[in-house]
């Protein structure tokens, strides 16, 4: 998405698993679409924080 050099787009999910006793596979589907249009993907919770290049996998 950004052809710019020196410019990148990333996404930062960040969540709480006691809301509505989610996990984080909740949050951590995200469609291939958006995945495409973004260079780096941020997971964060409570307690870790996960970089994700340039799709999550898991």
């Amino acid at each position: 998405m950004t052809e710019q050099e020196g410019v990148s787009l990333n996404l930062l999910v960040a969540y709480d698993l006691k809301y509505s006793n989610t996990k984080p596979s909740d949050y951590r589907e995200i469609k291939q679409e958006v995945l495409d249009l973004v260079d780096k993907v941020y997971f964060i919770d409570q307690n870790e924080l996960r970089v994700c290049l340039p799709n999550p996998l898991y």
